[in-house]
């Protein structure tokens, strides 16, 4: 890592390059014992949705064909490749098993697979770079002939890529149910953004809610950029249920100088104002220590400040995980 922030300087002002990680034992224990720290009103502990990308580029195989074909493998075993064992799944099936990590579908790869395999064989030095290191989410300064972002794997530039879109949900979906034990009845799209005809896919393949921002950024093949729509967290009869972030707790990404746990606290307070549920996000960067321990201290610290202040203002709090909103949304709960 330090050969490739030494050689694109503008890696190292991303705060994924230097702190975010696949997880180890250790990361994963640490957010549990938080996690079960604090108990809501029905005593049950704070849970974490783990929306799971479940696959990686096979960079072995890739390489072999000169990056002409693409192979996947699924997360397992790069944990497999990394560590010699599988000691982290177990560990996410003790977090399971515990109620404090519920695994939720995020996509098969956090990879736009024709965008990358393009890049690569165009020469773009920062994909090549990193393809060494096997890594492909970095930040890009040169786009040779390359639009958007590598890491929006429902980004499209012509229409027919949409129907290599549902072969990839599909397996997404599958390969979930194979390493859970359940399908998920949620999704987010990697890097938020997807198109109507997704949705269309999602239902088909089982989902009931898609988490979100306040804005869906929509595929705009021929245009400059993508096309936005609101969204706001609804139950709809005959679509998925929209789950959108209202509040946010990302200490490892806010470099304004702002309390974190007050702003996200404000948010909270605003949607249950409004008779809305609070819908936190927060991503993995926050809770890896095996580049910055002293990072994943400090943000476990302020994690256990912000759950402890919930049920202190809000006695009658419920956590619950967003498969378990969508349920309550979609069932129960009239907005």
């Amino acid at each position: 890592m330090d050969k490739l922030g030494s050689r694109f300087t503008h890696f190292c002002k991303d705060p994924y390059f230097y702190y975010d990680r696949l997880e180890n034992v250790s990361d994963l224990e640490s957010l549990y014992e938080v996690l079960a720290s604090v108990k809501d009103s029905n005593g049950r502990p704070a849970i974490l949705t783990a929306n799971t990308i479940v696959a990686n580029p096979n960079f072995e195989a890739i390489q072999k064909s000169a990056y002409s074909d693409y192979s996947y493998e699924l997360f397992t075993d790069t944990l497999k490749k990394r560590d010699g064992n599988l000691h982290v799944f177990d560990t996410i099936k003790e977090g399971m098993a515990a109620k404090v990590y519920r695994p939720q579908l995020h996509g098969r790869e956090h990879l736009n697979v024709n965008q990358w395999l393009k890049g690569l064989n165009e020469g773009h030095t920062e994909l090549l770079a990193a393809f060494e290191h096997h890594m492909f989410g970095v930040p890009l300064n040169q786009r040779i002939n390359m639009r958007r972002n590598v890491m929006a794997a429902l980004d499209f530039n012509d229409n027919h890529e949409i129907n290599l879109h549902r072969d990839i949900l599909f397996a997404a979906q599958n390969h979930f149910e194979e390493l859970f034990g359940f399908r998920s009845i949620t999704f987010i799209a990697p890097s938020y953004i997807w198109h109507p005809t997704h949705e269309q896919f999602l239902q088909d393949m089982g989902i009931l809610g898609i988490q979100g921002l306040p804005y869906q950024y929509i595929p705009n093949p021929g245009g400059t950029w993508y096309k936005k729509k609101f969204r706001y967290t609804k139950r709809e009869k005959d679509n998925p249920v929209a789950l959108v972030r209202n509040a946010f707790f990302e200490p490892s990404l806010d470099d304004t100088g702002k309390d974190t746990v007050a702003e996200c606290l404000r948010r909270i307070s605003i949607a249950f104002t409004m008779k809305k549920p609070a819908i936190i996000g927060s991503h993995r960067l926050n809770y890896i220590g095996s580049l910055s321990e002293k990072n994943r201290e400090h943000t476990l610290t302020l994690l256990r400040q912000l759950l402890k202040e919930i049920v202190t203002r809000w006695p009658s709090v419920e956590f619950v995980s967003s498969d378990e909103l969508t349920r309550l949304i979609k069932y129960k709960i009239q907005f």
